[in-house]
């Protein structure tokens, strides 16, 4: 075809990303170096993950990045993701880490309570003819 250009777009991740917006509670590994914040993630995959920040981050600084995981232990205990690796992204407001590690712990707290959007009351079944179905996150999916 003349005169027509062919773009074509490369992804070069070699992981799937997913949109998935959670609260997380960074800071930094290094001793020279002490920040601390809160973020909420943007997109992770197996590999990494963008955070949202309240610092500047540089790119290289080691960290460790906690996310409360919205899928329970067996329905009733909260999980926390916890990784540490690298920043190899930086923006003003944001910053992506290359997992080092990473692991799932239990919460010491009590079991949340299920979001007001999964609780559906008398009359909405009545209206529906049907229940609502909570379908809990393998916490693996997105790893």
């Amino acid at each position: 075809m003349e005169g027509s250009v062919a773009t074509l777009s490369i992804e070069r991740r070699l992981r799937t990303r997913y949109p998935v917006q959670l609260p997380a509670r960074y800071r930094t590994l290094d001793r020279r170096v002490e920040l601390s914040g809160i973020g909420l993630t943007v997109n992770m995959s197996s590999g990494s993950l963008l955070v949202t920040c309240q610092h500047e981050i540089k790119l290289g600084f080691r960290m460790e990045v906690q996310v409360d995981w919205p899928s329970l232990l067996e329905s009733t205990i909260p999980l926390r993701l916890v990784t540490d690796g690298r920043v190899i992204r930086s923006e003003p407001s944001a910053f992506a880490i290359e997992f080092a590690r990473y692991q799932f712990r239990t919460m010491r707290t009590r079991p949340l309570p299920k979001p007001f959007a999964l609780v559906q009351s008398a009359q909405d079944r009545a209206a529906t003819g049907r229940e609502s179905v909570y379908r809990e996150v393998n916490a693996f999916k997105y790893l």
